[in-house]
């Protein structure tokens, strides 16, 4: 007998096709193979690939950047909102986001998709330091800088684990909240 695959079965699957392969793992072939179907049982969910790369940088903004989002807002303060955020961001496949980043490299959707979530998260974290005191200015230029913290961690030390991770992150904060402390 064999399993059906909905929608978000091929877009998870071609996230972890990216991760395994490149672009090159994102071809109908590739994606058919590796998941043992046919093209149209492809084509049964996207109209070709470039509807099929629109989705899954869709899929991937929902998962990773409105998730978490949505996971930090279940904080009763801002400081339990930035630990909420910072545990959801740990929890996240770190080797999809690295996947992404370099996929954005050579794809033009995938470049305007990684542009507007970088803009979508540092928003979101320069929000949570206003809201921890910082002023509006110095909050966005302290989630610009956390936020390339944690890309360039991802970059740089792709075998981190969490625990390292969430050091970093614990790190980070307490420099910024000093920082906060010495410009009052």
């Amino acid at each position: 007998m064999t399993t059906r695959m909905g929608r978000e079965d091929w877009l998870a699957l071609g996230l972890k096709r990216l991760v395994a392969e490149g672009a090159g793992g994102l071809t109908v072939e590739a994606l058919c193979a590796a998941a043992g179907k046919t093209r149209g049982s492809f084509y049964h969910h996207f109209d070709g690939h470039t509807a099929f790369v629109e989705a899954m940088l869709e899929f991937w903004r929902e998962r990773d950047t409105e998730g978490p989002k949505t996971k930090s807002n279940l904080g009763q303060s801002p400081a339990e909102r930035y630990r909420l955020l910072e545990e959801a961001a740990i929890a996240l496949d770190h080797r999809e986001e690295v996947a992404i980043r370099q996929f954005s490299q050579v794809h033009p959707s995938a470049a305007r998709a990684v542009a507007e979530v970088d803009r979508d998260r540092v928003s979101f974290m320069a929000g949570i330091w206003a809201e921890r005191g910082a002023p509006p200015d110095q909050a966005k230029t302290i989630a610009e800088l956390e936020y390339a913290a944690f890309i360039g961690l991802l970059l740089l030390f792709p075998d981190a684990n969490d625990r390292t991770r969430r050091h970093h992150s614990n790190t980070f904060e307490k420099l910024a909240e000093s920082f906060l402390h010495t410009v009052e």
